[in-house]
């Protein structure tokens, strides 16, 4: 896979877009902040955090309370403006219908979460404030429930994009710590084959090997049968020649021999006739 580098960018996803409700002069206040998430379950714990020229983070230090509302695809305008216009010069207090917990921080009716906060610890980092949280409570409309548990399908929070864009979650969806165990599963199968397929390639092997030991047994075995019947050969050669001399020459010592009894015949008849 080809990369491509594009900068020092925060490409983390999703990235929430989330209202914060306060308290400014008096009046409801709604800001959209980019910066938020979860520190601990227990106890619950979260944070946001701004520019240290946001106007909101002057109402959060001084009320030590806020709210975080999730906002759903259906008012991203709302939500949108909300973070296009400073509280300091604008009053955003009737954009949602605020509605009050044990803190008296206003949260917002519209959206389907709604977290109560009480401040905790506030970091300086660089030009940014983080604003560390305890959660004291947490509201969800009811129509976003399944089983008395938050639906996500249902709540379709609206998450923010770093093309400049808003998005909301999809339908696909999977059960948390099931689909890791499952990729274990599958991660020690394919150990396993893997484990099996080497044992099958060292015993393939080892039979090859066998089989080549045998294989060059054979051969050389077959070189020196070829080699004692090359031999034989000669030797069976050496035989018949010797063999061949020794007719030859018997056959001329016959040959002499019976020369001889002809001529003794031929001078027996010749004295037989004389007498």
């Amino acid at each position: 896979m080809t990369k491509k580098e594009i900068g020092a960018v925060a490409c983390l996803y999703p990235i929430p877009a989330v209202v914060v409700g306060t308290k400014v002069r008096g009046k409801t206040d709604y800001a959209l902040f980019g910066n938020c998430g979860i520190i601990s379950a227990a106890p619950a714990t979260v944070y946001i955090s701004s520019d240290k020229k946001n106007f909101t983070n002057s109402s959060i230090k001084k009320a030590k309370v806020f709210s975080i509302n999730v906002p759903s695809a259906g008012i991203a305008a709302a939500t949108d403006f909300c973070g296009l216009f400073s509280g300091k010069k604008t009053d955003k207090s009737s954009v949602f219908t605020a509605f009050f917990g044990a803190t008296g921080a206003p949260m917002a009716e519209e959206c389907p979460v709604n977290i109560e906060c009480k401040l905790k610890k506030i970091f300086n980092f660089d030009d940014t404030e983080i604003f560390v949280a305890e959660i004291v409570n947490s509201f969800v409309s009811e129509r976003c429930l399944t089983n008395g548990q938050p639906d996500i399908e249902k709540i379709a929070p609206l998450i923010y994009d770093v093309a400049n864009k808003y998005r909301t979650i999809g339908k696909w969806s999977v059960d948390a710590e099931k689909i890791g165990r499952d990729f274990q599963k599958q991660a020690e199968k394919r150990a396993e084959e893997a484990m099996r397929t080497a044992k099958t390639e060292k015993k393939a092997a080892k039979l090859l090997k066998k089989n080549k030991k045998q294989e060059a047994k054979r051969e050389e075995k077959a070189a020196q049968a070829a080699e004692a019947e090359k031999e034989a050969a000669k030797k069976l050669k050496k035989t018949e020649k010797k063999a061949a001399k020794k007719v030859k020459k018997a056959e001329k010592k016959a040959a002499k021999k019976l020369k001889k009894v002809k001529k003794e015949n031929n001078i027996a008849h010749e004295t037989v006739r004389e007498l």
